[in-house]
């Protein structure tokens, strides 16, 4: 099991970091990659890990190989308890951990579960945020383990357990580490130093900076368990910053009310009140869905979450979350809207239908929207520019079968068929697009 790199040159800028560097890392050993600052020490293992593409020659990777990662940069979830972070992380590649394997899991990085695992690592230092980290790796069994001063923060005892840990580990695994750690340069068993191909200052990208290509070599796990994680995760999340769900509910009921009173109690016909429905779910899903990877992004849990899950689970369990928030939005709104207007509803399973199909292409194309803005330099207003085109095929047949359901006109089946269609190619598009984000 090996990792070559075969005449792989690299450019930041006008910065040049590797100049047709050909190296090739066994398995079975612990490979030091040292160097001053701006050497590519990091960049090397971001190449190792198809984290980076170079602009010129290749990285070639054993097949089907798991990958993990240590970093002090590397973000958690600091408002899941470390016992939540473990689990969470594990699950995305497939693993189930019980309440012992967590235990056994945190004795052997030296972080006593029974104490710290109900505690939200928003309280961890930063040593014990590195034991989880560490924990983490452990946990997922990977076959690489890219290393990027590992130990930093730790004290001597959790530097023994990582150590400890890593001798025991190396016969079948590649272990890259990245140091100019004395202590950490010793457990080396072959030492490289990376040469300054240029002594301008070089701005290398953290593990922020992780792409979905990583990805690709973890499509053995178990998707709808990850999946599952990803959703019961934001799930968590949301109810204890109550944020989204809070910012969605109250644009809905502060728009109907708004616009009931300045109707005045006018009668309005079907037309215009179904064009109002999907407006205020569109604008009320934009307050909410804007969110679905920002708020990873701002928090710096993104690329975390892009190393360790599978880039359908990650898009899938988004969207899955996206259409729950969703169907929270229309069944708080829709019966106040229903009051406050007036409207009675002649076609109630019409209605119900149309509903359900018009969310389902809302979820699909907020979430791809999402990812896409969320690099953005400037977002304000930038996601319901770019949603609504997008949902424009999913939203004119909605209003009209919305106005059918409310009034007696016969049903238009047509519509549903191309409602259901659309909602289809979205899926669909999002899935392809999502893993070239």
């Amino acid at each position: 099991m090996t990792i070559h790199f075969d005449a792989v040159n690299l450019t930041f800028g006008a910065n040049k970091i590797f100049d047709k560097l050909s190296l090739t890392f066994d398995g079975g050993k612990v490979i030091g990659v040292t160097g001053a600052n701006g050497s590519g020490k990091s960049t090397l293992l971001k190449l190792a890990g198809k984290i980076l593409q170079p602009d010129s020659g290749r990285v070639i990777l054993p097949t089907e190989k798991k990958i993990a990662a240590v970093s002090p940069e590397m973000k958690l979830y600091d408002s899941l308890t470390a016992a939540e972070n473990l689990k969470f992380f594990a699950r995305l590649r497939g693993k189930i951990l019980s309440d012992e394997d967590v235990a056994n899991l945190g004795q052997r990085v030296g972080l006593d579960m029974k104490i710290f695992g109900s505690e939200r690592t928003e309280n961890f230092s930063t040593g014990m945020r590195q034991r989880l980290k560490f924990a983490i790796l452990l946990a997922v069994d990977a076959d690489i383990w890219l290393l990027d001063e590992p130990t930093a923060n730790l004290d001597d005892a959790g530097r023994e357990n990582f150590f400890a840990e890593i001798q025991a580990a190396k016969s079948d695994k590649i272990i890259l580490l990245a140091t100019n750690d004395v202590q950490e340069a010793q457990i080396c068993d072959e030492i490289i130093e990376l040469p300054m191909i240029n002594k301008a200052s070089v701005s290398e990208k953290s593990f922020g900076t992780l792409s979905s290509l990583t990805n690709r070599m973890q499509r053995h796990v178990a998707r709808s368990d990850a999946t599952l994680a990803i959703v019961r995760k934001d799930f968590l999340l949301n109810l204890r910053r109550r944020a989204t769900f809070a910012s969605m509910m109250m644009f809905a009921l502060t728009t109907v009310a708004a616009l009931s009173l300045s109707t005045g109690g006018t009668i309005v016909d079907e037309k215009f009140l179904s064009a109002l429905l999907w407006i205020v779910i569109f604008f009320a899903a934009s307050a909410g869905l804007s969110g679905t990877f920002d708020d990873e992004a701002q928090a710096g849990t993104l690329p975390t979450l892009k190393l360790y899950g599978d880039a359908q689970a990650i898009l899938f369990g988004k969207m899955s979350g996206a259409l729950l928030s969703l169907v929270a939005l229309v069944t708080f709104i829709l019966p106040i809207f229903c009051v406050l207007f007036d409207v009675r509803v002649e076609k109630i399973f019409l209605l119900v239908a149309t509903v359900a199909l018009g969310i389902v292409g809302l979820a699909a194309a907020g979430t791809l929207t999402a990812a896409l803005t969320t690099s953005a330099a400037v977002k304000g207003g930038l996601f319901p520019i770019l949603l609504f085109p997008v949902t424009l095929p999913v939203f004119l047949p909605a209003i009209r079968l919305t106005e059918i359901a409310l009034t007696v006109a016969p049903v238009d089946s047509s519509l549903l068929v191309v409602m259901s269609a659309f909602d289809a190619i979205l899926i669909l598009a999002s899935s392809i697009l999502y893993d070239y984000l």
